[in-house]
């Protein structure tokens, strides 16, 4: 069996399923997302709360550094990130708030999340605010899940190709 959020939340310096937290750096899948990453993400899911729009940013990586790229804002429902990163980065990742609803991937995140290593998604369910990466699980064949988003669906699928990690 997995290890919980709950679980992993209370565990600090220990590698657990390939995260790894430390204070409030997160390592997904050997990714670390500093605290300037989670700051930003914080006071996105804020803008959102006061707006009540979508905010995001594409997630870089150079190297062994994190790099948010493309920040922007979308609409009450929906976000469409540039996507790029600079010629020396690779895109491994993303951030978007949903101002309704969970944390959880829509069929349409899940379909872009396949090609990521990761999609992190803030939100203010029933006023809780809350962080949720999905880290792409070892081995998945992209078309698959993309298909398998469209077709059955994130809440079906999404637990099939991605682990869920809370970061808030």
């Amino acid at each position: 069996m997995g290890t919980t959020s709950r679980e992993i939340r209370r565990i600090k310096n220990v590698f657990i399923d390939d995260c790894k937290f430390d204070n409030m750096v997160v390592i997904l899948n050997r990714i670390t997302l500093a605290d300037n990453v989670i700051d930003r993400m914080k006071t996105l899911l804020k803008e959102t709360k006061k707006h009540n729009l979508e905010y995001g940013f594409d997630i870089c990586r150079k190297n062994d550094n994190l790099i948010m790229r493309n920040e922007c804002h979308g609409t009450i429902c929906s976000i469409e990130l540039p996507r790029g990163c600079e010629l020396d980065e690779k895109l491994v990742g993303d951030y978007h708030t949903h101002p309704r609803g969970t944390s959880l991937l829509s069929s349409s995140d899940m379909h872009v999340a396949c090609k990521l290593d990761f999609s992190c998604i803030g939100s203010r369910y029933k006023k809780h605010e809350n962080i949720i990466c999905h880290v792409k699980r070892p081995n998945v064949n992209v078309s698959d899940c993309r298909e398998d988003a469209i077709e059955k669906g994130a809440d079906i699928m999404a637990d099939k190709y991605f682990k869920k990690i809370n970061i808030l």
